[in-house]
């Protein structure tokens, strides 16, 4: 039977029409799957901007020791306080990004290592060599850094009367001025090396297609879960003393010199969330690749539920962390306990779902 010439015409176009919406179907599917795509916006909207922040933010910390260089008072030092506070929570984002090239250069472990060398500090202090950047950056990281500063603004268990006059009246006074003043700009110098590398790295990391262990993808899972892991084995559990059998003990906890540890735990999950779902802005995420991966995104909403659960603990604290330890230890129980569920959700089934290749943890953060 001859078909009629308008007839044969609609079915030849409805037949071209249809390959192409398939054709454009499967490019689509391409395209989701490519972990590039996962990796090129978490790059550029949060890795490389995060490290930019923490460089601000060391600089800052860098002009703020200037001034109680310059006047070392009560006022002076409670600004430096809340500058180093707001440089720590910039850093512990960062924390989650120690990868690849980055984390073969050691800059993590210059910049932060824990804790601090509290009898090397002093004694460099106490020492007749003229402190200089130069004297400071050649010290060990124990010796300076994050760590170190802490050590320097906050004490141990100090008035705040008591640490400006280390800086005003004690016998090595003006030492100590230049050391923490040396450190902070090492440490702002630090930053610096740190950004720059990531800006180096960037287009090898975002683009890197490899699946084996070494690949960008694999690292990036692995070092989430792995920061999960010291969250709950590390900085909650040790000081807890779930994970070493050992009495409560608060000098275990991260930042308890400046009772800051609760935060660093908030800026550890927020980058969990931003390496899981960006800023729900449209670009591809890991989230993304999981529901194609699994062909449905139940796994991907108990993610985001239990880090929302995780958010939600955390902000029921009206106090430092610290002060739980000693008053409300069944809330810290609890925040431990929805760690822990978030950890199986991404060692477990995440990791498993996506295949991916664990890596060994030294539960230290870096």
């Amino acid at each position: 039977m001859k078909l009629k010439p308008c007839l044969l015409y609609l079915l030849i176009t409805t037949c071209i029409f249809s390959c192409k919406k398939q054709d454009t179907e499967t490019q689509q599917e391409i395209v989701i799957v490519k972990r590039s795509d996962v990796l090129t916006p978490l790059t550029s909207i949060i890795i490389v901007p995060t490290q930019l922040s923490f460089k601000n933010k060391t600089k800052e910390l860098n002009l703020s020791a200037i001034t109680f260089r310059t006047s070392p008072d009560v006022t002076n030092l409670n600004n430096l306080r809340a500058c180093w506070r707001q440089m720590m929570n910039t850093w512990k984002k960062c924390e989650g990004f120690n990868i690849g090239k980055i984390r073969e250069s050691f800059l993590h472990n210059r910049i932060e290592s824990k804790p601090a060398n509290v009898n090397f500090i002093e004694t460099n202090i106490q020492g007749e060599d003229s402190i200089t950047n130069d004297y400071v950056a050649l010290k060990g990281s124990s010796s300076r850094g994050i760590s170190g500063i802490e050590y320097l603004i906050f004490g141990d268990n100090q008035s705040t009367n008591s640490m400006v006059d280390s800086f005003t009246i004690s016998q090595s006074a003006n030492r100590r001025l230049d050391y923490l003043l040396a450190t902070t700009k090492v440490l702002n110098d630090e930053a610096e090396v740190l950004y720059q590398s990531w800006q180096n790295y960037e287009a090898d990391f975002s683009s890197d297609e490899s699946s084996g262990v070494k690949s960008a993808f694999n690292q990036m899972i692995n070092k989430m879960t792995n920061l999960n892991e010291s969250m709950v084995v590390k900085k909650l559990g040790k000081p807890m003393g779930r994970t070493s059998g050992l009495p409560v003990n608060l000098r275990e906890l991260e930042s308890y010199r400046s009772e800051n540890s609760l935060e660093n735990l908030k800026s550890n999950l927020w980058t969990i969330k931003k390496i899981m779902f960006l800023n729900d802005n449209g670009n591809t995420t890991l989230s993304d690749y999981l529901n194609h991966f699994r062909k449905e995104s139940e796994l991907s909403e108990d993610i985001r539920k239990q880090i929302q659960s995780c958010e939600n603990k955390m902000n029921e604290f009206n106090t430092p962390l610290e002060e739980h330890f000693t008053t409300d230890i069944k809330k810290v129980e609890e925040l431990y306990d929805e760690l822990l569920e978030l950890l199986i959700l991404l060692e477990v089934d995440l990791a498993g779902s996506l295949s991916i290749v664990p890596t060994a943890n030294d539960n230290d953060g870096d």
